[in-house]
């Protein structure tokens, strides 16, 4: 019974870890990524992924909600996002540049339910 316990306690520190410094999950709300992502859409975060122009990042937005957003540029300490809906995004044109403290990471994986 301890055994159990002992193995229990570990393996939810190791999901705590994994969230917080390797991988997660993020469902994209809104429809600011247009064609490529679709609302409802199920992304996976890998968080010590490096980020280059292209890729595509999320991100602690103004409001503390995580955003997802097209990385447009890096400069210094600085990412320049942008959506690809650019019609109905509000990105980095709005908010200014989000500093890489902020970021959570890259998408490596994107799941469809509604493919």
């Amino acid at each position: 019974m301890v055994y159990a316990l002992a193995v229990l306690v570990f393996v939810l520190i190791a999901l705590v870890f994994c969230r917080e410094h390797l991988l997660s999950v993020c469902v994209v709300s809104s429809d600011s990524m247009l064609p490529t992502l679709q609302t409802g859409d199920i992304l996976i975060i890998n968080h010590l992924s490096a980020l280059n122009k292209g890729d595509i990042a999320v991100f602690k937005g103004p409001d503390g909600e995580r955003w997802v957003k097209r990385v447009d540029s890096v400069v210094g300490d600085y990412y320049y996002l942008l959506g690809d809906n650019r019609q109905q995004s509000l990105d980095s044109r709005h908010i200014g540049a989000v500093p890489k403290r902020n970021v959570y990471g890259r998408v490596i994986k994107v799941i469809s339910p509604n493919a």
